[in-house]
């Protein structure tokens, strides 16, 4: 778990001179893995025992074009896509 925090979220990486500053950054990073690791634990179980770098490579990297008709945006994503066929 460490090494996925470290090398895959850049936890090891201190942005800033500020204490506060990096606190806050390290507390989006972590809020950023447990959001991820819940979506995936409720919509793809199948990704449960992946490291974040590849779930993110297969969910989140995805080619998509953002449309919009009249006051109604939609993502539109390929059909092959995890993220288009799921139903969560």
């Amino acid at each position: 778990m460490i090494r996925e925090w470290k090398y895959d979220l850049g936890i090891g990486a201190v942005p800033t001179g500020s204490f506060d500053a990096n606190h806050v950054m390290l507390l989006l990073k972590l809020l950023t893995h447990n959001l991820v690791r819940d979506f995936v634990a409720n919509c793809m179980p199948s990704l449960l025992n992946w490291r974040l770098a590849w779930v993110r490579r297969v969910l989140f990297l995805v080619p998509g074009r953002l449309l919009q008709t009249g006051n109604r945006r939609y993502l539109r994503l390929p059909a092959r896509s995890p993220l288009y066929q799921l139903r969560c």
